[in-house]
Order: structure tokens, then sequence, then C-alpha cells
């Protein structure tokens, strides 16, 4: 009786309207417009990708001579080093296009794989370590940024981050099998690929957005 305010008022279904109705009912729906679905395809590649290389990183420092402790050292210190990785975007987003970075991140991306394949020792593997968390972490905005210019009712958002949660669940799984079956090379030179098919994706999605 104090707070009228607060109590619930039944509506009349007299009064309720259907089109609004409709509209709030629809927008509760996923709305993933076709021209999404370039990009999306390509961040699930990217995250594929990620993760498969990610929980190798322990054979793959052993391949290198490296202890298990040399291993986890270099990842942590990498890990910190990634943290330049969207810094980086705050100086760089101004001056450049946003495609140009996303496909110079890749790049790097796929430079650190190909040091990985090559690489010995402490420095060396930490330089490829570092590098590639550093590549995530600066391509990562200008993925999220052109998934973003699709969004109108916060669906792609949604979309992406489950998508982002099965990738990075099915990337080890994937990486075993390459791994188990093919070897260390075959499996980081397919990751290579799937980074170049990756960019591929996101700069058509681009086109197609420029010529809607």
């Amino acid at each position: 009786p104090f707070f009228p305010q607060n109590r619930k008022v039944a509506k009349d279904p007299s009064m309720v309207d259907p089109a609004s109705d409709a509209e709030a009912g629809n927008g509760r729906r996923l709305h993933v417009p076709a021209g999404a679905m370039f990009p999306l395809i390509g961040l699930g590649l990217y995250f594929v990708g990620f993760a498969a290389v990610w929980a190798f990183f322990d054979p793959i420092g052993q391949s290198a001579n490296l202890e298990i402790s040399a291993v986890a050292s270099a990842l942590g210190v990498a890990s910190l080093i990634g943290i330049l990785g969207p810094l980086s975007v705050l100086l760089l987003q101004p001056v450049f296009n946003r495609l140009v970075l996303l496909a110079s991140g890749t790049l790097l991306h796929i430079i650190s794989l190909g040091l990985l394949l090559t690489t010995t020792g402490y420095w060396g593997f930490l330089c490829a370590t570092s590098l590639f968390i550093y590549s995530l972490n600066f391509v990562f905005p200008f993925q999220m940024g052109a998934l973003s210019r699709y969004d109108r009712d916060g669906s792609i958002a949604i979309v992406a981050l489950v998508l982002q949660l099965i990738c990075l669940a099915v990337g080890p799984a994937l990486g075993g099998y390459l791994y188990a079956g093919m070897g260390q090379d075959f499996t980081l030179v397919s990751v290579m690929i799937g980074f170049g098919v990756s960019i591929a994706l996101f700069s058509l999605g681009a086109r197609a957005q420029s010529a809607c």
C-alpha cells in the first residue's frame, strides 16, 4: 500500500497489441545474417587451430629439447608478453585499416607456428610462444569487431561465444588425433593452413558486407 508503483497491474487482454507481442517474441530468437556465416566459420577455424596447438605445447617444448618446467616457465612469460596484443590494437587501430591489421596479426600467428616447427632451446621457444599468444590477443578484438557489424540484437555475440567454447573443446581432440597419427609437423602445418583459410573467410565477409 505504501509503494503502489511496485504493484503488478494485470493487463486487459483487449489492450494487448498483437503486433508488439509478436515483435517481442521475435526479439528472443537468435538472428544470424547469412553474411555473418563467413566470419563465424573463420572464427571457429581460428579457435580450433589455437586450441589444437595450445593443448600440445608440452610435447612441442620437449621436441625443442626443453624440460617440462622450462616449458611452463616460457608459457607464463609468454602470457604476460601477450598482454601487449590488445594494447597494440589501441595504438594501431586509428592508423590502419582493420582488415589489414587482422591479416597482419594472422600472418604473425602463422610465423609463430613456423618458429615452433624449427626452433630449439629455451629462448627460441619463448620467442615462438610469445608471438603465438601475442598474435591471438592482437587478432581477437578485430575478429569480434568484424562480427559486431552484423549484430543488431546481441545474437551474434551469443553465437560467437558458444562457437568459441565449442571450438576450444574440439581443438585439443582434433589436435591429438593429428598429433598421434600424423606427427607434430603435420599438425602445425595444418593449423597454419587453417589460419590462412580463416583470414580469407573474414575477408569474404567484409566484401559481402560492403557490397550490401
